[in-house]
């Protein structure tokens, strides 16, 4: 039986590319020992890129859109989840959940996906998602 899938957020890889990010040695050890198939959306892909092109450039930037593109990758539409993604934001308002937080809790509620790699144990610790009681988080920071 194939491991279930990790959803995957930006924070996680930003720091993966960026050496000097204080998350960037526990990202890489986890990425290296995972064996889950792994999810994102374009949502999350948008804002790593932003993120790499202004504070680490361009080359950067080409590196993590060929690691996207790796086996085990999955890179789910949005538009399925906009209503729910809406509804979330409103939820979540006075955090505020932000629209890339928004499409994975949709989305794993979608997928029925019970785990996000994430750096952002703040905001990822108030999110309850319609499916499970939180979503766990692999990476150990």
């Amino acid at each position: 039986m194939q491991n279930a899938p990790v959803l995957v957020d930006s924070g996680p890889l930003y720091a993966l590319f960026d050496r000097d990010d204080a998350f960037h040695g526990p990202v890489r050890t986890w990425f290296a020992t995972n064996r889950c198939p792994l999810v994102t959306n374009a949502a999350v892909i948008t804002e790593v890129t932003y993120l790499l092109g202004r504070w680490c450039g361009v080359d950067h930037q080409l590196l993590f859109l060929e690691f996207l593109q790796q086996p085990g990758w999955l890179v789910e539409p949005l538009a399925p989840d906009l209503p729910r993604i809406h509804a979330l934001m409103d939820r979540y308002r006075n955090l505020p959940a932000d629209f890339t937080d928004a499409s994975l809790v949709a989305m794993s509620e979608r997928l029925r996906c019970k785990a996000v790699a994430t750096t952002d144990r703040r905001d990822f610790s108030v999110y309850r998602p319609a499916h499970v009681e939180h979503l766990a988080n692999p990476i150990l920071l």
